[in-house]
């Protein structure tokens, strides 16, 4: 009887130890399908994404077609109604012309006939007199048509720019919700074509690995084979390639943090690969007319690029006074918004004999990149 007692605990137990391994696996398994169905959604919510920014540069593209097609269109027109115009200048000239001889003609037929009395002769002087003032009459008439087909043609002309206010009107309505910066595009790093208040559409690199989602590089140095000892328009216009080193622009730069505020990620990574980060609550610079100054705000590095605050770009090309009595000559030889010849420069040269360092540490990597505090 023992025996078969402690034979059914035994089986009892291991009874227990499977129902429990069974509901661990259970619950193991539903996690699993939580996680797969997880990522389904965030496929699916990603596809939406791409397909409405493919639809949205879809319909812009088509909308600026239609825009220089209107444009080409209405160019022609004008230049069609500006040659009626002058057709119908010409033949009011020529009308003119016949009505002053015809005048003249009576005149003559008038005099005339003060000098005729009451004979054949008299009659014929008066028929053709008859006659001359119908044919005066009828170009009378065709002058007034000609000058309101004139009118009619003018009338065209001036509708013409409000046709195409009203054109520009609608395009301006159609970007409002147009991206500005790369906050929209969230984690999806890439090659991102944006807009900018008083700027053309233009393509930005967006990164979400060095600082996290939404940040917008400005200035990448990846140890490529890009020279960064450019004049002042090629640092206005922006140089380089977006998978190796370039700099964006200082006049699209310009443009982008004069429509709101943004703050400046700097990443540093050095050759042993260790990784460095200067943060700044505010980021701008100024336009051309005032040398695209650089206006820096609070940040975790007070020295280095802090150094630059409101001073000018500057080129080799196109600098203050103060650094040529500075002797500045080899550090001008890259733009950057220079304090003295000894700087915290992110576009130095970058070669086999002079690499470019975070203060003594020589680095492999640099990225300057914006973002947005708030998204206007």
């Amino acid at each position: 009887m023992r025996k078969f007692i402690i034979n059914v605990t035994f089986l009892f137990a291991v009874f227990r130890m499977c129902l429990a391994g069974s509901t661990t696996e259970n619950a193991h398994s539903n996690q699993e399908i939580e996680r797969c169905e997880q990522k389904d959604r965030e496929i699916i919510e990603l596809r939406a994404e791409l397909y409405q920014k493919k639809i949205n540069e879809t319909f812009v593209n088509e909308l600026r077609s239609q825009i220089v097609l209107q444009n080409e269109i209405k160019e022609a027109l004008i230049q069609e109604l500006r040659s009626q115009i002058e057709f119908q200048k010409q033949t009011n000239n020529k009308l003119q012309s016949q009505i002053d001889f015809q005048q003249e003609t009576i005149s003559k037929l008038l005099s005339k006939c003060n000098f005729i009395g009451n004979s054949s002769e008299e009659v014929d002087v008066s028929q053709k007199l008859e006659h001359f003032e119908d044919q005066l009459n009828q170009l009378n008439v065709s002058l007034n048509e000609r000058d309101l087909e004139i009118q009619r043609i003018n009338l065209k002309i001036t509708k013409e720019p409000e046709y195409e206010k009203q054109l520009q009107e609608n395009l301006a309505k159609s970007l409002i919700d147009f991206p500005t910066s790369c906050l929209p595009f969230g984690n999806s790093s890439g090659v991102h074509q944006i807009k900018a208040t008083g700027f053309d559409f233009f393509n930005v690199l967006c990164d979400s690995q060095a600082a996290g989602p939404g940040w917008l590089v400005i200035q990448q140095r990846v140890g490529g084979n890009e020279s960064f000892n450019k004049d002042w328009d090629t640092y206005r216009k922006g140089f380089g390639s977006f998978d190796s080193d370039f700099f964006l622009g200082l006049e699209k730069i310009h443009h982008l943090t004069s429509s709101q505020n943004f703050e400046l990620f700097v990443h540093f990574v050095a050759l042993n690969g260790s990784t460095y980060n200067a943060q700044y609550d505010n980021f701008k610079i100024s336009d051309e007319d005032n040398e695209y100054q650089l206006q820096l705000g609070n940040g975790n590095m007070e020295k280095g690029l802090k150094n630059s605050n409101e001073y000018p770009f500057s080129t080799f090309d196109r600098h203050p006074e103060y650094l040529d009595s500075l002797d500045c000559e080899e550090s001008l030889k890259s733009g950057w918004w220079h304090n003295n010849c000894l700087d915290w420069n992110l576009n130095s040269f970058n070669g086999t004999d002079e690499m470019l360092h975070f203060f003594d540490v020589p680095l492999k990597k640099v990225m300057m990149l914006i973002r947005p505090k708030e998204e206007i």
